[in-house]
């Protein structure tokens, strides 16, 4: 969370590199941990639905992202500019 408060707050060059190397250490480490602890928690016989139901909910919020990416810039574009005529 501390690299990511970083990434908004640097505009340096150096410092974004490093901010960003820490955040895909922490990927690295976050997701093969967070499978392995879902995996054991549904148990062998219900891996399949578990790797299912992550996928399909990966695709939604992906086609929401860009739903709202869509809406945030069509608002943008709909509002009147100052200054310009």
């Amino acid at each position: 969370m501390a690299a990511c408060v970083g990434l908004a707050c640097v505009s340096e060059l150096g410092a974004t590199d490093a901010l960003v190397v820490i955040l895909q250490l922490g990927f690295a480490v976050a997701n093969p941990t967070w499978n392995t602890v879902l995996t054991r928690a549904v148990g062998d016989d219900r891996i399949g639905q578990l790797v299912s139901l992550q996928q399909a909910l990966l695709a939604e919020g992906s086609a929401g992202r860009r739903a709202r990416a869509g809406l945030a810039r069509h608002t943008a574009a709909s509002e009147p500019r100052r200054g310009v005529r």
